[in-house]
């Protein structure tokens, strides 16, 4: 019983201390108005940010957002790269990458992905 309690009283910590990555239910909007900031900041030229229903993997619910910018390869990196240390989880996938016709200095391309924000 002694070993249980030990092994629990470590996980239950564990579980702390991963929980403070997940946003709660409430902040979610705050946190998908950051990822505009951030998206912006990067200079990246958004063209649609739809969020989609929530939904639950894994007793974790997520807040997936279709996500389109034009921009030059140099800022999205930056965005993506600022993406990867963030605090709050979050991931990026269905990822889509185009040419544009007519390009500019920022804008040389269109990407299309669908952006998660975990809560």
């Amino acid at each position: 019983i002694n070993e249980f309690r030990s092994l629990y009283a470590s996980k239950q910590a564990e579980y702390d201390e991963l929980k403070v990555l997940l946003p709660e239910d409430r902040e979610i909007t705050n946190v998908l108005s950051g990822l505009q900031d951030t998206a912006r900041n990067s200079r990246l030229i958004v063209m649609r940010f739809s969020p989609r229903e929530d939904t639950m993997q894994d007793s974790i619910m997520a807040k997936p957002v279709e996500i389109e910018v034009d921009s030059n390869f140099n800022n999205l990196r930056e965005f993506f790269d600022k993406m990867a240390k963030l605090q709050r989880i979050v991931s990026i996938t269905d990822f889509s990458l185009k040419q544009l016709d007519k390009q500019a200095g920022d804008k040389t391309l269109h990407a299309q992905f669908l952006l998660t924000a975990y809560y």
